[in-house]
């Protein structure tokens, strides 16, 4: 009967001490939450990539244009100043004059038509496929009986006869797995408490962290804009042409 009532004993103590969940630092709200915060910075630092290149692309592009419009205005002068003077050359001079014009006018329209073309910056963007990246699977942990019930139940020397219990004794154990299981609750409800606290506090981080990313962006754009004179408002300045024969 000895040996019996021990091991109800050891059989109730460990029901008392069975929990839900396996007690881990490894928080999966917190580390969920990492992933995350971890995921926003590598998308920023992408995106601030590609917005430097996107500015290099437009300057190089911008600054090429700007050389190629001047190399043609200088040789649309050159060319404009020997129109005027053509009248004053002779016949044979007048021939030379007429074929370098006609070659450099050739050489102005070619080049509006192969270097002066208008320009875009094209963007293609693929959709963002990161599911595969978070896997969520839940794990059990189950523990073998202990040798000593195996040696326990392998004795000869079995009771015919069980112990029973007090009205008191079964009140008593109920009111202590009672207690067991309220506290198991309370833990699980501080877990999800901090876990939310932590949720919000994140949340919260995050949209500061992109108010203020988004607002320096616009800043820069708008520095950027007024540095190129985008908001100066340009004056059309008139330029008297001579009249050619």
């Amino acid at each position: 009967m000895t040996t019996l009532t021990s091991k109800f004993q050891e059989t109730t103590k460990r029901l008392q001490q069975l929990t839900v969940w396996k007690p881990t630092e490894r928080d999966p709200f917190v580390e969920l939450d990492h992933w995350r915060t971890n995921a926003h910075r590598t998308i920023e630092q992408i995106y601030n990539r590609k917005r430097e290149q996107i500015e290099q692309l437009v300057e190089k592009h911008e600054r090429e244009f700007m050389r190629q419009i001047v190399r043609q205005r200088t040789l649309s002068a050159s060319v404009r100043k020997r129109l005027l003077s053509h009248k004053d050359l002779n016949q044979s001079s007048q021939l030379g004059n007429q074929t370098s014009i006609l070659s450099d006018l050739q050489k102005i329209e070619n080049d509006i038509n192969t270097k002066l073309g208008r320009a875009e910056i094209l963007i293609e963007i693929q959709p963002l496929n990161i599911e595969h990246t978070v896997s969520v699977s839940l794990q059990t942990y189950l523990t073998s009986i202990p040798s000593m019930y195996a040696r326990e139940y392998s004795t000869k020397n079995q009771p015919k006869k069980t112990e029973h219990r007090s009205t008191a004794q079964i009140k008593q154990a109920y009111e202590k797995w009672s207690e067991g299981k309220q506290e198991e609750a309370r833990i699980i409800n501080e877990s999800r408490s901090r876990s939310a606290k932590i949720r919000r506090d994140k949340d919260q981080e995050d949209r500061q962290r992109r108010y203020i990313a988004s607002r320096e962006a616009v800043q820069n754009w708008t520095e950027q804009k007024k540095r190129q004179g985008a908001f100066t408002k340009k004056r059309t300045s008139v330029n008297t042409e001579e009249t050619i024969d």
